[in-house]
Order: C-alpha cells, then sequence, then structure tokens
C-alpha cells in the first residue's frame, strides 16, 4: 500500500505450485527479457514463429526462474507484446501463477525448474513506483552462490548417462544445464566449423574467477550476439550453459547457445569487473575445446500392458510394430489453458506433457481419453465445463499410465490413452522394478518416494535426493510418508473480517515424523489451503502422503528441513504403503545387493528389450512381478 513501511505480504519463489498458487501471492523483477525466433512445421507448412522469454528475481537472488510467453496461433503476436510489457527492472505483483507445460525442465537451469506463463490465466499486475515498498522489494540482480570451482565440483559430483563412456546407448553426449559467474579474460574471433554434417559458427569464451582458475565456453550462433555489448574484463552472469562430460579428456566441456541468459548486475559481477584477474598461475576447470491421427482408439480394446518405465520409455528405438506399455507410480503435469489443452481443430483434448516416475522423465501426448483424469473430471465435457467456468486445476496424484508406442514420419511418439490412480495397497517388486528399468540410467527429473534424510537442496539440481551410486539425482517431486506429532497451526490470510469460508490459509506442520527413515526424523510441512481442503491439509497427528515441491534447510532457524507441500493425503493402512514406498526408493538409490545379475538385463534402446516374452499386465492396477519379466 502506498506509503506503508512494512514489508510486502508475499511468498518466496521457491514457494510457487499449484496448490500453493490457489493462495498466495508473489512479487518478481524482469531481467534478461528478450524474443526468441524460431521455425517449426504445421500441417505441412513451416511457421516462423517467436516466443518471449525472460528471468524473474524475487528478494532473494539465489532464487529465480524462467518466464515465458510462448508462440500461439491464437495470439501469433503475443511475444512481441509481451515484450512491450515485461521491460529490463520493471516489478509485477504475481497471482494465481500458471507454468508454461511446453518448457522441458532440462533446458531450465533456473533454481526452480518451471516456468512461469506471463499470460492468462496466470494474474499479472505491473508495481509503480508509487507502491516503494513493493516497487524496492525484489532483487536486481541473481546471484549464483558458486564459484567456478564450486560449479565444476558440483558436475564432478554429479549424476551422468554413460560414466564409462562420453556416449550414451542411445548415441548421444550426456549433458548438463549450469550457471557461471566470472569475469571475461577473452572472447576470440568467430570461425565456422561443421558439426554432423551442418556449418556452424562458434567462438570460444573464458571466464576467471578470483582465484585465477578460468572455464573455456563455446558460444555458438547467435549466442555471440548475446555478448556483443559487453567489453573484455567486465563480470557477468551465465544462465543457462551446458556442459558436457567427455571422459577421455577428464573434464567437462562448456557450451554456450541462444537459449542462454547474460546478466550484467549485482555484487559479485561488480566486484569481478573491479578486481584485477589475468588467469596467470590460475588452473583450467574445463576440457580443450576440439570442433568437429489415425481414426477409432488408439488403444486397443482389451489390450495388455507391457511393464515398463519413464527412462525405458525415453530410451526407445523406432520399432517396427506398435507396442502397448505401462508405467505405474508416474506423475504427469497437465496443463490447464486452452491453447494447450485440445487438437488444432478445437473437437478433442489432447496435450503434450512429461511423465516422470522413479527412473526419469520422458515426453508423452495424452489424448482425449485419458485427459478427464489429469484433473478429476469424468468426461472430456465435464474438463471443458470446468475450463469455461475458470476452475479447472490438475490434480498433484500419482497414476497408472497405459499406452502406445506408435511408429511416425518423425520417429516414434508415446500416446497415453487410459490413466488410474495409482493404488495405495499395491506390493511393489524390486527385481521387477530393476526389469523394467533394464540397462537406462537414472539421470534425474524423477517423481520418487522417499525418506527425508535422503532429501536435500542441492547446487544447480535444486530439489534432489541422494543415491549411494549416483551422488545427487534431481528430482522434479519427492513423495513423503509422515505421521503428525502435533497439531498443526493455521494463519489466515484475507483481510481482516473476512468470512474464514472465503479464506486462504498458511499451514503448518511442524515436527512431522518420517516413517521410511530409521531412527526418529523430523521434517516440518509447509503449504497452503483453502477453507473447504482444511481438514487434507492438517496434519494434525494423522499420517499422509505427502508430495513435496521445494526443499529448504535453514539450521540457523530450525534443525528440521522444511518441505513445500503441494499436494496431501491422508491414509490408513501405513504398513502396506510403507513396505511398498520403502521397495521404491530403495532399489532407486541404495547400492545393489551382492547377487544382482546386471548382465541379465537388456538395453531398452534396443529392439530385444520390447521384443522379449513378457506376461504383460491385464488390469491397470496391477503390479509387475519378477515372474512376469
Amino acid at each position: 500500500m502506498p506509503g506503508s513501511t512494512s514489508e510486502p505480504v508475499v511468498e518466496t519463489l521457491k514457494l510457487m505450485n499449484g496448490q500453493t498458487g490457489k493462495h498466495a501471492t508473489w512479487l518478481v523483477r524482469v531481467l534478461a527479457p528478450r524474443l526468441v525466433p524460431y521455425n517449426f512445421q504445421s500441417r505441412g507448412t513451416e511457421v516462423k514463429a517467436v516466443k518471449f522469454l525472460c528471468i524473474l528475481v524475487s528478494k532473494d537472488p539465489r532464487q529465480f526462474m524462467i518466464g515465458s510467453v510462448p508462440f500461439t496461433f491464437a495470439d501469433p503476436h503475443a511475444a512481441e507484446k509481451a515484450s512491450a510489457v515485461f521491460k529490463e527492472g520493471v516489478t509485477f505483483e504475481i497471482k494465481s501463477p500458471e507454468f508454461d507445460m511446453k518448457m522441458k525442465t532440462e533446458y531450465m537451469s533456473t533454481p526452480i525448474k518451471r516456468a512461469l506463463l506471463l499470460a492468462k490465466p496466470t494474474v499479472v499486475r505491473q508495481i509503480l513506483p508509487i507502491e516503494p515498498q513493493r516497487w524496492n522489494y525484489c532483487a536486481t540482480y541473481v546471484d549464483l552462490g558458486l564459484s567456478l570451482t564450486d560449479v565444476m565440483k558440483a558436475l564432478d559430483a554429479m549424476s551422468w548417462n554413460g560414466t564409462q563412456s562420453a556416449v550414451s546407448d542411445t548415441g548421444g553426449r550426456s549433458s548438463q544445464l549450469m550457471n557461471l559467474c566470472g569475469k571475461i579474460l577473452s572472447l576470440g574471433s568467430s570461425k565456422t566449423v561443421t558439426v554432423s554434417g551442418k556449418q556452424r559458427t562458434v567462438a570460444s569464451l573464458v571466464l576467471v574467477e578470483e582465484s585465477q582458475a578460468t572455464v573455456e565456453i563455446q558460444v555458438w550462433d547467435k549466442a555471440i550476439t548475446l555478448l556483443s555489448d559487453i567489453p573484455l574484463g567486465h563480470g557477468v552472469t551465465i544462465v543457462g550453459c551446458t556442459a558436457t562430460r567427455d571422459v577421455l579428456l577428464g573434464a567437462p566441456k562448456l557450451n554456450m547457445w541462444d537459449s542462454a541468459f547474460v546478466l550484467k548486475g549485482g555484487p559479485k559481477v561488480q566486484t569481478l569487473t573491479n578486481a584485477r584477474l589475468d588467469g596467470a598461475g590460475g588452473s583450467r576447470l574445463t576440457a580443450t575445446f576440439v570442433p568437429g491421427a489415425n481414426q477409432g482408439p488408439l488403444l486397443p480394446p482389451g489390450a495388455e500392458g507391457f511393464p515398463t518405465c519413464a527412462a525405458s520409455l525415453a530410451c526407445a528405438p523406432v520399432l517396427s510394430d506398435m507396442k502397448v506399455f505401462q508405467v505405474n507410480r508416474c506423475m504427469i503435469d497437465a496443463p490447464t489453458r486452452a491453447e494447450s489443452m485440445f487438437t488444432q481443430d478445437g473437437k478433442r483434448l489432447y496435450a503434450t506433457c512429461r511423465l516422470r516416475d522413479w527412473s526419469g522423465s520422458v515426453e508423452v501426448e495424452v489424448v482425449d481419453e485419458a485427459m478427464p483424469q489429469l484433473y478429476g473430471c469424468d468426461s472430456p465435457d465435464d474438463v471443458r465445463e470446468s475450463l469455461a467456468a475458470g476452475c479447472l486445476t490438475q490434480r498433484v496424484a500419482r497414476l497408472n499410465a497405459r499406452g502406445i508406442i506408435r511408429r511416425e514420419a518423425a520417429g516414434r511418439k508415446f500416446y497415453i490413452c487410459k490413466l488410474v490412480d495409482s493404488p495405495l495397497d499395491a506390493k511393489v517388486s524390486g527385481a521387477a522394478m530393476k526389469a523394467t528399468l533394464g540397462l537406462a540410467d537414472i539421470v534425474g527429473d524423477i517423481a520418487i518416494a522417499a525418506p527425508v534424510d535422503r532429501v536435500l537442496d542441492a547446487p544447480l539440481l535444486g530439489l534432489a535426493v541422494r543415491s549411494d551410486t549416483k551422488g545427487m539425482v534431481a528430482a522434479h517431486r519427492v513423495i513423503l510418508l509422515v505421521k503428525g506429532t502435533c497439531l498443526s497451526q493455521l494463519r489466515p490470510l484475507g483481510a481482516e473480517g473476512q468470512s474464514l469460508t472465503t479464506q486462504s490459509f498458511q499451514v503448518n506442520s511442524c515436527k512431522a515424523k518420517c516413517l521410511l527413515s530409521d531412527g526418529d526424523v523430523e521434517v516440518d510441512l509447509h503449504g497452503y489451503c483453502s477453507f473447504g481442503d482444511m481438514l487434507q491439509y492438517r496434519l494434525d497427528k494423522d499420517a499422509a502422503l505427502v508430495v513435496v515441491s521445494a526443499w529448504d534447510h535453514d539450521e540457523s532457524a530450525s534443525t528440521n528441513p522444511v518441505a513445500t507441500i503441494e499436494a496431501m493425503t491422508k491414509v490408513t493402512d501405513v504398513e502396506t504403503l510403507k513396505d511398498a514406498m520403502r521397495q521404491e526408493w530403495y532399489t532407486a538409490l541404495a547400492k545393489p545387493s551382492e547377487g544382482d545379475d546386471k548382465d541379465a538385463y537388456l538395453s531398452p534402446a534396443k529392439s530385444e528389450y520390447w521384443d522379449r516374452s513378457v506376461k504383460k499386465l491385464k488390469r491397470m492396477q496391477s503390479e509387475a512381478t519378477p515372474e512376469q519379466l
């Protein structure tokens, strides 16, 4: 409010998720806004499109995310309009955030792995200087909190695909997005090289840090223009570099493409600019660069599902025959924006989504028959009615998904044709899980059950879990099984005098006991709810399955970590669920048992994995058993 001296009542970016967004408010500042042109094929015609991207930061400069206005056929100039509004340094108030489901998390190096949609239904209000507390609330820079050396150490501790070879089973190199802050020591002249039969332009950028250690980054094609107005000797923060591990050279290679962001502000950048650094006597932390629609239902009636997992699906080759598959205990992000929910003719529900489970993630196409389950609706008509009424929301739940792998002109696609809730009383087999994974790698972007003492907020990764063999593994969501030890505390967020039934509440459940950990391990739960779902989100002394979207552990404030709640389900049959969840996380994260015969598994990148004789799952609620595989 104008003239107020109190700090605005807003939340941190880390606490932003679909559930929190129904109740909380955020303030964000726009940094590094730009338009990104690109081309794609639609109905046999090449479309020239453009999207708007920027970095959004709130009070804490260590928490930042991507803001997006994608291209749409309904408004082809939406990105240009956004560019005129979301200018460098301008502050906005955000309510009811919607996320850009088309932007894949593997293309986000920001600590918060979601792109905020800066268009309806997100509610955006520009903050003007007449509101000084809100105008000055947000940081004017981002703080990576890591030196160049720290980033390289984090890369070494990370899980990579193909640790014995620079090339994975699918023929591609393992890569990891990351951010860097350094002083520009040199930027070489551009040269033309041929890569995979295509001519590209590349220039070598060298950054130096205060310890005189340096990194070399290959800047490709149009990304060179992002550095054109920055003189040598100035500090920069680069968000969105790509690291590829070259085992033969013993160090990562770094690349920068035009999807990166270059920022020039902040105390760390200014310190580097003022420091006298030439890289003399420092170590080189990187490797040396060497250039170089059918009619009728898709799912056959009565079809049985081949049991598999997300990581194996992602590795699948182009198969000669259609395969029916089933992935159990997965999570699927669903769009709630009409432009992302229908076929181009508007007649059927259809969305490109990300399916995640304990093994990894894969892009899938969810068709008309399956989509209502993502929203808790009974039919496509119910989805349309909720969308028109402005009350359509995504269900945050674990699902069993059945679909097909179909060969198409562009390769192969995965269509999800049927979804049911994963039963809480299912018995999970570790041996069957390993067989469905085969020789694929668990790399990251997982949705997994885990004990509290294996969850952390990791550098570069954000929410992560600890694996005994792979180190830190990035997690999209973590599922906890907890039991309350005291009454939950609720704080109303509405104005004084507002009716309780119309208010939102901040709910805090402290000292919840983790039922998947050995010993007395506790966690504090933080989230939001409305009056109508208060009983669901009040843990009190009940047992519950909790979906967590973010993690924090400030030991100066509490001995317990703080988990951000996205969804909570009260449970009664705790022991059965506890056994199944323990089997899940133990199989994925613990050291393999001595009797585990790795040679018995097949690579899902080869057709033999998909052509083997397997007793398929008849019912959607079924779990695979060792005898089936």
